[in-house]
């Protein structure tokens, strides 16, 4: 097997300038915040530029938070990004993507809006279908799938990602076993529908 090799970026926080990083309320807002707010347009432009031309992989994942604060625009604008990025580079890009959970400038917590975030998924093989089961944990599991690469045996002292069922269109997939044994919690299902079920 060839080693896999793969350009990696983290933390996009994409903001669309033309929403307004000017004025008396934003500069009262950078008094306090560490992230790069106004240039975050330019910065991504430029860092996709670069992988554009560049030749030593021809896959980039992006994690974690791909938007500012989840404005629309800014959203809309970073998959205009990606897409044209593709389109130029020919490289595969795969997202991973999640927040940070919690209320206000907490970072989780016991209520079902913590507990439950949504999860998207998109390509020829995933089925447009609601996830009965699924774990923070499965992401692993649904890259390695994703990228066509062997995945690790189950082993409930090491690895534990799972294909959550009905996700993808393969008969293969091996049944996703409930491990909620190892944790002590039961497994968690709402008693509400949030969006991380209805996909």
């Amino acid at each position: 097997m060839k080693p896999l090799k793969f350009y990696l970026v983290t933390d996009t926080h994409y903001f669309k300038n033309s929403l307004g990083a000017y004025g008396k309320d934003y500069e009262a807002f950078m008094d306090f915040e560490q992230k790069c707010f106004a240039e975050t347009q330019a910065i991504n432009e430029a860092v996709f530029d670069t992988l554009a031309k560049a030749q030593e992989a021809d896959i980039v994942l992006i994690a974690g938070d791909l938007s500012f604060n989840g404005e629309k625009e800014s959203n809309e604008a970073f998959s205009k990004l990606l897409h044209d990025f593709q389109k130029k580079s020919g490289k595969r890009v795969y997202v991973v993507t999640a927040d940070h959970g919690g209320h206000g400038t907490g970072h989780g917590g016991w209520t079902d809006e913590e507990k439950y975030v949504t999860f998207a998924a998109a390509g020829k093989s995933v089925r447009h279908a609601e996830l009965p089961e699924m774990n923070i944990r499965d992401l692993a599991a649904i890259v390695l799938y994703a990228l066509g690469l062997d995945r690790p045996a189950l082993d409930e002292q090491g690895w534990t990602a799972q294909l959550p069922p009905g996700l993808f269109d393969d008969p293969a997939a091996e049944p996703y076993r409930d491990l909620s044994h190892l944790t002590g919690a039961a497994p968690r299902v709402s008693k509400t529908p949030h969006t991380s079920e209805l996909i």
